[in-house]
């Protein structure tokens, strides 16, 4: 087994006493086995590397018994007869699983798509966050987030964005958008040699629209809303939806301090809003009066709390189930009330303009825009009144 003899024996290693001075016993070919004076044993390999005496540490016995001893000499011996120092072999050894490592750590989905976001998500609306988040947590990290991304294929790409778009297209086609950004700063970085996402979702479904309710539905609807069991939080937040033609999350999402009672004014701040800018809401005395109602109802910053903590806002499907159990899933969702009032004035021959800035819509040039948000307000005010008025008497007629 090997070109020399051996000569210690497990007994021997087991034996071996402290003496007044450190001493060794050899086993053979370099092998020697050193015993301190404190009693530690100390497996040690004498050799010439390229004419310089090296001296390799091999283990403290017992945990490094004699087989195992022996086997890491012959290890070394077979790298010093190439010419290279075992001890610095280890070293580039360890440096390279080091470097392994950290190429697999930063070229994985997680921190790819981690380093993306830090990079990106400051542009965006809380909310556009929150569902970026939600939908990459809940589909793209199960099936990628410890992978390699140099390893994924196009295939599975293709085939977890077909599976997602048949239950549910929209969420699909989102996720299409966040890999292929993602695909991008990996070989940005060179981490991936190409972007490898499909181009486009097969078999992926029409775009679909905000289910919009009829108006001479409107009146059925209000009357289900009085009737229904929901807690009046709900039930307000879903009428200042409808009187205002605001967006859902800007009405959940509402602060107190954004509301001004002595000028019946709502203002938005940017954060909240899709534009990124301000947005000033001329409140009708039908939503004064419904904030009042509200106002009484909690103490809270928020103008509606969420039940689990109510120091954040009432989740947003909370308002999507009110509407299903009223039975009016197909015809309404919370966003359709604004094409509903779009629709009903521009058929009515309002101002285009003045409907558009009550949608919080941008017209006009850059100068023109900042100058109409001012100077129509008060047409928005008369607007939103007439369209209070109209609920109101929708709302009598059906009941």
């Amino acid at each position: 087994m090997h070109s020399y003899p051996t000569k210690l024996s497990d007994a021997a290693c087991k034996n071996a006493k402290p003496r007044e001075r450190s001493y060794t016993l050899a086993d053979g070919g370099g092998l020697h086995l050193l015993v301190k004076f404190n009693g530690a044993r100390l497996w040690q390999y004498r050799a010439t590397v390229q004419g310089k005496p090296i001296l390799m540490s091999l283990g403290q016995y017992p945990d490094v018994g004699l087989s195992e001893a022996r086997r890491k000499h012959q290890d070394a011996r077979k790298l010093v007869a190439l010419g290279t120092h075992p001890t610095e072999d280890r070293k580039r050894r360890e440096a390279e699983l080091k470097i392994a490592k950290l190429k697999r750590q930063v070229g994985s989905f997680q921190a790819v798509c981690t380093a993306w976001r830090a990079r990106t998500d400051g542009s965006l609306r809380p909310a556009s966050i929150a569902q970026r988040e939600r939908e990459i947590k809940k589909h793209l990290m199960p099936k990628l987030g410890d992978r390699t991304m140099a390893d994924v294929t196009r295939f599975e790409l293709a085939e977890l964005l077909r599976d997602i778009s048949t239950r549910t297209p929209e969420v699909a086609h989102n996720l299409r958008t966040y890999l292929s950004a993602i695909w991008e700063q990996a070989a940005d970085h060179g981490l991936v040699a190409a972007n490898i996402v499909p181009l486009k979702l097969t078999g992926r479904g029409p775009k679909l629209n905000h289910a919009a309710l009829k108006i001479e539905r409107l009146g059925d609807f209000l009357h289900a809303l009085a009737a229904d069991p929901a807690d009046l939080q709900g039930k307000i937040a879903i009428r200042l939806i409808i009187l205002n033609a605001a967006r859902k999350s800007e009405v959940i999402g509402g602060q107190w301090a954004e509301i001004d009672f002595d000028s019946a004014e709502w203002r938005v701040p940017p954060e909240r809003m899709k534009s990124g800018k301000q947005h000033v809401v001329p409140l009708s005395r039908q939503s004064v009066a419904l904030l009042h109602e509200l106002r009484a109802l909690s103490d809270e910053d928020v103008m509606f709390p969420n039940r689990r903590d109510s120091k954040r806002p009432m989740a947003g499907r909370s308002i999507n189930n009110v509407m299903d159990r009223m039975g009016f899933t197909e015809e309404a969702k919370p966003h359709g009330f604004r094409a509903l009032f779009s629709t009903y004035w521009h058929e009515a021959l309002a101002p285009s303009d003045v409907i558009e800035l009550c949608l919080a819509h941008s017209i006009g040039s850059t100068v023109s825009r900042a100058y109409n948000r001012a100077l129509l307000l008060d047409e928005r005010r008369e607007l939103l009144q007439r369209w209070a008025d109209l609920i109101d008497n929708l709302a009598s007629a059906s009941a």
